[in-house]
């Protein structure tokens, strides 16, 4: 069976490379669709194909190296930065990004963070009706 979320994005891991956001409209569509009937979020990495060039570079091939699943009103900064941990360990094991620099995963957490909140809040955005008077009569 084929679930649909109410709003999937993609964000920019590096010029390349994408991970891939589910937002579920509630738990059980979560659970079902990721089949994990434990699951309140979820972290899942694809099957990665990697290339080894004969002069001992590697490259990643998956464009999608990532996804994580929320539902809404089920989540907020610190379960999304829990779900965003999972994927930025399992890119640095990847080789996916250098360490050798002191800034580039925090950097990467920053961007990664700024850019899922900005997209988050713009594509759910409460519409608020000012009151039309006096309603308790």
């Amino acid at each position: 069976m084929k679930y649909t979320p109410l709003a999937t994005t993609l964000l920019k891991v590096n010029d390349y490379h994408r991970l891939r956001i589910f937002v579920w409209p509630d738990i059980d569509t979560l659970q079902r669709a990721t089949r994990d009937p434990g699951a309140g979020a979820k972290w899942e990495r694809p099957e990665i194909r990697i290339w080894y060039g004969d002069d001992g570079t590697v490259r990643i091939v998956n464009r999608i190296i990532g996804r994580l699943h929320f539902y809404v009103n089920g989540f907020g900064a610190g379960v999304f930065a829990h779900e965003l941990q999972h994927f930025i360990q399992d890119w640095i094991e990847l080789k996916g990004i250098d360490v050798a620099s002191p800034e580039a995963v925090p950097t990467l957490a920053q961007e990664l963070t700024t850019a899922f909140w900005t997209w988050f809040y713009e594509t759910f955005k409460e519409t608020k009706t000012p009151p039309q008077g006096d309603q308790s009569v």
